[in-house]
């Protein structure tokens, strides 16, 4: 009886704070309400009653201006405000409002843009606020009508951190709010690709809107990136390239973002803020980011923002050696090198250099039976990246549908990486191909090694067959496009051991581009260029040049030894032997 009565009373109580909210002759009335209510809520019930009477008021509180005696000291009525939003978004049947998520959108970014002056249990709740507005498709929705994402998210983002340290000795934990804010909504869009929340958030928000917010949003970070750095350089990064994801996921839904001219202020501050990390001293883990950046800006922003001008900056001064005391003086060519500006394509020589590296990284203890996440992410950057390159740099103006492909794509002319790259930075170009092309050679060699001995190893351990092993690991995909990339360019014959090892490996090529399924790709009809077509296969009404006799499957072996003439001999013999081997 006694329980009953106390919970009769209580719900005598919730009535009466919900009578003060809506009826209240006064804002003080409803004040005292929403105190009231706040310590006595206590079931799910009663929290949404509270909600639909005490919205509107909660609402009139996030706007008001605090109190003449609490100024600098944060927003009496808006700290009110956010602590019992903070207590609705923790019901799931709350969260459905589209007006619950409407005020907490407004009270987060009120607390959270610039000149707020919010104290620190503000700034708490309202980024818990926002993280469970975000997190709905209404709430993204309303975030990117009323454009907080990039005018109050990414401009907190861009805010010196209070304690700054060197970049090498950042912790990741020391990430502003806002920075965790924006990758919750890039993750969000991200994850909605292809499925019913994707179709629930555009339905509320135009892709086009969606785009034009991250893309924005992009830019201020990109531009924090080059103006300092403190402990949220890392948390910024991170925030960027969820922006860059959720960005072109957008693009798949609205019409294809045009390239960006090399002169568009997006381009310009991506290569300030990537070009800014990339020519000083980073963790592994950053450089990866970067990279892992660059990649998604040339797949969604197109080839030309990378061209332009750029913080990197040609090494000057004594060699290393003259450190300790040792006289080293500078070459000519060195001298020469120091002396010239650094060109329109030094930030791209550096992305094709630090790919190739962190490729061969990422190769040189694979085939392994598990694949690290950080392999699992850098290695697609990089695969991006360099084929990009490959193609970009073997372009020829000259060639069929160039002009128009150019003129299509906004102006990119085919050869506009190779026209801005320097005769060294070509050369070291060249020299990155090759080196990733023995990498990934010696991971298939590998990988087809393993699949070869499983194979033989098969019978005797589970009866298989020796023949149906094939290669087979989480990497083979992407490293066999990659190579094949470079396979088909007329530079891969600059080392003809390489091309020869590469032909070996044909088979393993071909069978990851059967496993690729699908409409078969433009890097698997590459590879069809390398297929040998049976004689039993060229049809009757196939031409050949006058007087050319018709194909067979005459091999080497054969037709020396029809050209010898049945002559007989050790040397002849040997050698006979030795053709047959390799056919």
């Amino acid at each position: 009886m006694a329980v009953a009565s106390a919970s009769a009373g209580t719900g005598q109580s919730i009535e009466h704070c919900c009578g003060l909210l809506q009826k209240g002759k006064s804002d003080e009335e409803r004040f005292v309400g929403l105190l009231l209510a706040s310590k006595l809520v206590a079931e799910p019930a009663e929290l949404r009653r509270v909600c639909g009477a005490a919205l509107p008021f909660v609402h009139r509180l996030v706007h008001s201006p605090p109190p003449p005696d609490t100024v600098g000291n944060g927003n009496l009525y808006r700290g009110l405000a956010l602590s019992v939003l903070a207590s609705f978004v923790t019901d799931a049947e709350l969260l459905s409002r589209s007006d619950l998520l409407s005020c907490a959108v407004a009270a987060g970014a009120s607390a959270l843009g610039a000149g707020a002056d919010a104290s620190a249990e503000e700034a708490r709740d309202a980024a818990t606020v926002l993280d469970a507005a975000l997190r709905q498709p209404a709430g993204l929705a309303e975030a990117v009508r009323t454009r907080v994402v990039s005018t109050v998210l990414a401009s907190a983002s861009a805010l010196p951190a209070e304690s700054t340290s060197p970049l090498a000795d950042q912790d990741q934990a020391q990430a502003p709010p806002a920075c965790s804010l924006l990758i919750v909504a890039s993750e969000l869009i991200c994850a909605s690709a292809g499925t019913p929340l994707g179709d629930a958030i555009f339905s509320l928000a135009h892709p086009h809107a969606v785009r034009s917010e991250f893309l924005a949003t992009t830019s201020q970070l990109a531009l924090a990136l080059g103006a300092s750095r403190d402990a949220a350089t890392a948390a910024r990064l991170g925030a960027l390239l969820a922006a860059l994801r959720a960005a072109e996921v957008c693009n798949g839904r609205a019409d294809e973002l045009l390239p960006l001219a090399a002169t568009d202020p997006l381009s310009e501050a991506l290569r300030l803020g990537l070009g800014s990390l990339l020519s000083s001293k980073i963790q592994p883990a950053i450089r990866a980011d970067v990279l892992c950046a660059a990649s998604a800006a040339l797949a969604l922003l197109g080839p030309l923002w990378v061209v332009g001008p750029s913080p990197l900056r040609r090494p000057s001064g004594p060699p290393p050696r003259a450190a300790t005391g040792e006289s080293v003086e500078l070459t000519a060519d060195a001298r020469r090198i120091a002396g010239l500006p650094t060109g329109h394509g030094a930030l791209l020589s550096l992305l094709i250099q630090l790919s190739t590296v962190e490729w061969c990284m990422c190769l040189h203890d694979q085939p392994a039976d598990a694949v690290s996440p950080h392999v699992a992410v850098v290695l697609p950057a990089c695969c991006g990246v360099l084929e990009e390159a490959l193609f970009r740099l073997h372009a020829d103006a000259g060639e069929e549908g160039d002009e128009e492909e150019g003129q299509h794509s906004g102006g990119a002319p085919p050869t506009c990486w190779l026209d801005v790259l320097t005769d060294d930075e070509l050369l070291s170009a060249q020299r990155a191909f090759q080196s990733m092309a023995k990498a990934g050679l010696e991971y298939l060699e590998a990988v087809r090694a393993e699949a070869a001995a499983a194979s033989r190893a098969g019978p005797a351990v589970a009866g298989a067959d020796c023949g149906s092993a094939e290669p087979s690991h989480p990497l083979l995909l992407p490293v066999s496009r990659l190579l094949v990339a470079w396979l088909v360019q007329p530079s891969a014959f600059a080392s003809m051991q390489l091309y020869d090892r590469a032909n070996a490996v044909l088979p393993t090529l071909q069978h990851a581009a059967a496993s690729a399924g699908g409409q078969p790709a433009a890097w698997v009809r590459e590879l069809r260029r390398f297929e040998r077509v049976p004689p039993s296969a060229v049809g009757a009404a196939a031409h050949f040049p006058r007087g050319a006799p018709p194909p067979s499957d005459e091999t080497m072996a054969d037709m020396f030894a029809k050209v010898m003439g049945g002559a007989s001999g050790l040397e002849a013999d040997a050698l006979l032997r030795e053709l047959r081997k390799q056919q």
